[in-house]
């Protein structure tokens, strides 16, 4: 093989192997950018139990046919599929979320509930600036809520339930003004509740370590349901609270530490009597428990009153003891002390007559007594000796 046929055969070689490497390059590129983001979230599963992510791969040209993913058109001259949503409930997966979701441009829709996903939220899952329904309840999620979800404006459902989520409740989410559902139960969020949900329908907060006291307008006129049982919220009930909330509503203020009597508002007395339970200090028409009746000033005992026994104090006075005015001067002279001057002479003379009249009579009876006792006994004496006397004649022996 002469020099020049040596040389074209071997640009024939490297021809052929620049062509393979560009298929092998373009093939690689050929997922589009969502695709890529969605696949971070299967490297960062560590256990997929029910393979339902088998079908995520490299060599599609968008996810849209992967399970789980849902694509649809943007729209404004824009045709290609792009995902708008991701759902995977119920799929026992077992790892964490990345931060690479949040920067799927057009992600409407994103639901991973009841898995085992751990770790934090980043705060760039917070980006998807499109999302409208985000689902992460029922994991093992744990950190904090930043106040970035601000961004969130066309947010409408929120559930974060049944997580290990803590700290302070982001007061950015009363500016989410197409937020009409929100849970956060059964997490161990703490500190006081943010106020002026105003468009949001459903509020369930309940089961957490929120503490302080109730705002005042918590709820505007769209609510339905708010439900802040098993906390540890502490103090009165505002009488303003209840008055933007709807009177069909349904509220849960139960296993708090509220005090003090319930507002009278339509919406509270619409209530069940177990909305307030578990409040001790709570009283009211709702509670079935009556509030106490507040002790009036005219109650009180009189303290500076001197005090006596009761027998004492319930003997009327005398009319004696009254003040007597004096006709000559009209000076009023002192009340006459009956037990310093002693009883009347006359009132003594009286009572000494009747003590010897007693006397006398008791002794003319004793004497009365004493003489019939005597007389029969005289008598008996006499008929025994009497008796002696005859029996002595009737057996002594003849002349």
């Amino acid at each position: 093989m002469n020099s020049s046929c040596f040389n074209l055969y071997l640009w024939w070689r490297v021809l052929v192997v620049l062509v393979f490497i560009c298929g092998v390059v373009v093939q690689s590129l050929g997922l589009n950018t969502d695709g890529v983001l969605l696949l971070s979230f299967k490297y960062s599963v560590l256990s997929d139990p029910l393979g339902v992510l088998g079908s995520w791969n490299y060599n599609d040209e968008n996810p849209c046919s992967w399970n789980g993913v849902t694509c649809a058109s943007p729209g404004e001259g824009n045709n290609d599929s792009r995902v708008i949503g991701l759902a995977l409930p119920n799929s026992q997966l077992l790892g964490s979320i990345p931060a690479d979701l949040g920067m799927i441009e057009f992600l409407q829709y994103l639901d991973l509930s009841n898995n085992s996903l751990n770790g934090s939220l980043s705060f760039s899952l917070f980006n998807a600036s499109q999302l409208r329904n985000l689902d992460l309840s029922n994991n093992l999620i744990s950190g904090h809520l930043p106040e970035t979800m601000g961004s969130l404006q066309n947010l409408q459902l929120l559930n974060l339930s049944d997580n290990a989520l803590a700290g302070k409740l982001p007061v950015s989410l009363t500016t989410l003004q197409s937020l009409t559902v929100v849970s956060l139960k059964n997490n161990y969020f703490s500190d006081g509740l943010p106020s002026k949900f105003n468009s949001v329908q459903v509020l369930d907060l309940s089961s957490n370590l929120i503490n302080g006291s109730l705002p005042p307008d918590i709820g505007g006129y769209s609510l339905r349901y708010l439900n802040l049982s098993y906390n540890r919220l502490s103090g009165e009930i505002p009488p303003q609270f209840g008055e933007k909330i709807p009177v069909n509503a349904t509220i849960d203020l139960s296993f708090n530490n509220l005090t003090g009597e319930i507002p009278e508002s339509n919406v509270f007395m619409n209530q069940e009597s177990s909305s307030f339970s578990g409040n001790l200090d709570l009283c009211g028409q709702p509670t079935k428990n009556p509030c106490p009746i507040p002790s009036s000033p005219f109650d009180l005992p009189n303290t500076t009153a001197p005090t006596s026994p009761p027998a004492i104090a319930a003997i009327p006075k005398s009319i004696d003891s009254t003040p007597a005015t004096n006709p000559d001067d009209g000076s009023v002279s002192k009340p006459r002390q009956e037990g310093s001057q002693g009883l009347r002479p006359g009132t003594i003379i009286g009572i000494v007559i009747g003590d010897i009249a007693g006397i006398g009579i008791l002794a003319v009876v004793f004497f009365y007594v004493y003489r019939l006792i005597k007389r029969k006994n005289v008598e008996s004496t006499l008929k025994k000796e009497a008796n002696s006397a005859k029996d002595t004649v009737s057996f002594s022996p003849s002349s």
